[in-house]
């Protein structure tokens, strides 16, 4: 229980940290070095590769789903309490980081990068607020969710933590967000994973 109570402080420290560093204009701004990499990652592009990483940052959120729903259909399949509480879990895990990811995004209400710099190439969809990542958010809430709730076989849940840091990489790379905010988004991650874990856990 201790352990995931970390996880979520953890997740709440880390999510603090990019906000000072990336949106707030105080002693602890690090504004200019979040532009530069973002700048970096952007302008340093493999043309060929633009369509790859764009297509693979639009499936992110349905792949999402699709595991949900596979493990979902499985539990209910095997019909075992077990299997279903732990599909109901990850459902948690994906659900409170969604929430509170796009809460936040409009409370604090960053503008995307492309928005306030005229060299930041757009090159994706992009509607709402900047920060935090929302796709980073429900990438490593997936990720993270896989790895402590299915803990017997971490496999699939480290492999799917691979995909969502090439899926954060490619959000930056597509100029639609600031490093701070895949750093804010993973934070979310954490903290809402560490939320369900320790409530299951505990009950």
């Amino acid at each position: 229980m201790k352990k995931y109570l970390f996880v979520v402080i953890l997740g709440f420290v880390i999510f603090i940290v990019a906000y000072f560093a990336g949106v707030s204009k105080g002693y602890f701004s690090a504004r200019g070095l979040d532009i530069e990499l973002l700048h970096y990652f952007n302008s340093h592009r493999i043309a060929k590769l633009d369509p790859i990483f764009q297509f693979c940052t639009n499936i992110s959120s349905y792949l999402c789903i699709l595991i949900l729903v596979v493990l979902l259909l499985y539990a209910t399949i095997r019909w075992k309490r077990q299997l279903i509480l732990r599909s109901f879990h990850l459902w948690l895990c994906w659900i409170l980081s969604l929430v509170f990811s796009s809460l936040l995004k409009w409370l604090i209400g960053r503008p995307r990068p492309f928005e306030t710099y005229d060299f930041i190439e757009k090159l994706s969809v992009a509607g709402s607020p900047s920060f935090p990542s929302g796709h980073t958010t429900e990438v490593f809430g997936i990720a993270f969710g896989l790895i402590t709730i299915y803990s017997k076989n971490k496999v699939w849940g480290y492999l799917f933590l691979v995909w969502a840091i090439f899926i954060a990489y490619t959000r930056m790379y597509l100029g639609v967000h600031y490093p701070s905010d895949v750093l804010g988004g993973i934070g979310i991650a954490l903290f809402s994973v560490g939320l369900v874990n320790y409530y299951k856990a505990f009950s």
